[in-house]
């Protein structure tokens, strides 16, 4: 009778995010036997990662210190130097400017070094990202003649880290 390992979120589910999100979770494995946690898979939105840009360090994050990832599965698996470590930790982390507004999800799969697997609940959040602002410096209902000149300013939303590449007049 060999129970799995376990994993959980340490974020809180159903959270409104802009801007930059962090995302925290944390695996052990069974208490009984000497398996170590070797590999993390994480599906966003019900598909596996495609990169490892979002794994972020800090925070005693293992599995971006520790671990090799692989886009064709969207894991991390513990890296060749180190063969005894176990991969306690993740942290994910976003530009979710970048995203439309609305739910999404996340859910970790977690192996153990016996071979044993488990599953994370689903964790669910949703982007509120306002878009950039527009708007005139020049005065509205003016008359010209001759040369006119408009000048606008425009702004990129204060979360994230976007910024103003195209102007469409």
């Amino acid at each position: 009778n060999n129970p799995p390992p376990s994993v959980s979120w340490v974020s809180a589910d159903n959270q409104v995010k802009s801007g930059v999100a962090t995302f925290d979770a944390s695996a052990a494995p069974a208490p009984s036997g000497t398996a170590r946690i070797v590999k993390w898979c994480l599906l966003f939105d019900g598909a596996p990662v495609a990169s490892n840009v979002a794994v972020y360090a800090g925070n005693d994050g293992q599995i971006a210190q520790f671990a090799t990832f692989t886009s064709a599965t969207g894991c991390w698996n513990v890296s060749s130097g180190w063969p005894t470590t176990s991969l306690a930790n993740a942290r994910v982390r976003w530009d979710t400017t970048a995203w439309q507004p609305g739910a999404h999800t996340l859910q970790w799969t977690v192996t153990d070094s016996s071979g044993r697997t488990v599953t994370s609940s689903v964790l669910t959040f949703t982007t509120n990202n306002p878009p950039p602002s527009v708007s005139w410096v020049s005065a509205d209902n003016q008359v010209k003649s001759g040369v006119a000149t408009f000048d606008a300013s425009a702004a990129p939303a204060p979360s994230g880290t976007a910024r103003i590449v195209k102007w469409c007049l």
